[in-house]
């Protein structure tokens, strides 16, 4: 997991305060054409000014390309990753998420009750 998170974002776990990602849970998302599942995991980052960088792999969003290219599924149901920004939990929440996200948020900060149903 560890290995993961830094390929994909550049985020290395030395740069967290505690040295593992904790479970969460999971959110079940279902689309007509796909059923799948968010496994969360939950970290605190070292306190700082400024959020560490998140740098998104191209290897990722070729990997992303590659399964779509071999699933049923096409680009106009599966976007690839196009940009990212650090957002405070109320403005994550007004942001254009897709199906699930919110139950995401819930679940990793159960303060937020935003009334959402993960269909």
């Amino acid at each position: 997991m560890a290995r993961e998170l830094e390929e994909e974002t550049g985020l290395a776990l030395n740069a967290l305060a505690e040295p593992q990602l904790r479970p969460c849970g999971r959110v079940y998302v279902r689309y007509p054409e796909v059923d799948f599942v968010y496994h969360m995991y939950k970290a605190r980052l070292v306190e700082r000014h400024q959020p560490p960088s998140i740098r998104i792999d191209e290897r990722c969003a070729a990997k992303i390309r590659q399964m779509n290219a071999s699933s049923k599924l096409t680009t106009t149901h599966v976007r690839e990753h196009k940009t990212h920004r650090w957002a405070t939990l109320a403005e994550a929440l007004e942001l254009p998420l897709v199906r699930g996200e919110v139950a995401c948020i819930e679940l990793a900060y159960p303060q937020v009750k935003h009334g959402y149903e993960c269909v």
